[in-house]
């Protein structure tokens, strides 16, 4: 089970667009200026009204406060159990300068890293080539010698778009 330890507590956004149109809508939990949380509506947790699962596993406790809003019926079936990958985070915080070495960081060096999620509206793949312009955009601007860039791209990008265009 997941634990938050003392000062490294955080909040995130945990506000998650549909992975196929963007759009916040009817059934998604949604509601003037708040995101809904991806996966947490009535469509994807239940069935003739009753919770499909005997669990639905939260990593913060917002997550929980968004269910009950969404769907008050699979509420009752909330654990929460932390992000795993926050404890990942922190457990390979010992290998940081092994991690720095693999991506060519030297010492004295900044890492920039621009993440992306996937779908039409994201830094990866959208209409505008939003991210290779911004990975250009750093490598002019800041000093070659003083700063590294990289990006994060999520797994699923590689269902909306061919390997030859995540690999160029």
């Amino acid at each position: 089970m997941a634990t938050i330890r003392g000062s490294l507590h955080r909040t995130p956004d945990t506000g998650h667009r549909t992975p196929d149109t963007g759009r916040w809508g009817p059934g998604s939990g949604s509601e003037p200026g708040r995101a809904p949380v991806f996966g947490l509506s009535p469509e994807w947790l239940l069935r003739d009204g009753k919770p499909i699962a005997t669990a639905t596993v939260l990593s913060h406790p917002e997550q929980l406060t968004r269910l009950r809003r969404a769907c008050p019926p699979a509420a009752r079936t909330a654990v929460l159990a932390g992000d795993p990958c926050f404890d990942r985070l922190l457990a390979a915080l010992p290998h940081r300068d092994d991690f720095r070495r693999a991506l060519g960081v030297a010492a004295g060096q900044r890492l920039i890293v621009v993440n992306s999620t996937w779908g039409p509206r994201s830094l990866f793949g959208d209409t505008h080539d939003v991210l290779p312009w911004l990975l250009d955009s750093l490598a002019r601007e800041l000093p070659i010698d003083g700063y590294r860039r990289c990006a994060v791209l999520h797994p699923n990008i590689w269902h909306g778009h061919g390997p030859g265009q995540v690999r160029a």
